[in-house]
């Protein structure tokens, strides 16, 4: 992950569909090619926000590995609403998996989920309103 600016991102909620829709953080659609060939706005049915530990892959590098495993803070979107969470992953094999602050696993809605990795060693952080 780049230390920059370009690699944010904003989604947007449309509670007609309960979808949420992927845009660049400078304006306009972030699009994927369907199957037919056609680009279309990347949309997906959760968004979650997880903050992980960073490794930076030498000094000079713009870029870091994340440590996927262990626990951290995250965040859940899902049906309009923002749920704070905890994510769980004692090893590389096992599933990721959420949970709310009284410890109960967190059902996330069928359909497409997409994770996003933030941390703080590059000033990473989650916003919404």
């Amino acid at each position: 992950m780049a230390n920059d600016d370009s690699y944010n991102v904003l989604w947007k909620y449309n509670q007609d569909t309960n979808k949420y829709s992927r845009l660049h953080v400078y304006g306009g659609a972030h699009t994927e090619r369907a199957k037919n060939n056609q680009q279309t706005q990347i949309t997906t049915d959760v968004v979650i926000a997880i903050k992980m530990a960073t490794i930076a892959r030498s000094s000079e590098s713009k870029y870091y590995d994340h440590t996927t495993t262990g626990s951290g803070e995250a965040y859940i979107f899902q049906n309009g609403i923002i749920q704070k969470a905890t994510w769980r992953r004692a090893n590389v094999k096992d599933e990721l998996k959420f949970f709310d602050g009284e410890n109960n696993e967190i059902e996330l809605n069928r359909g497409r989920t997409w994770i996003s990795i933030y941390n703080n060693t590059s000033g990473g952080h989650v916003s919404w309103k």
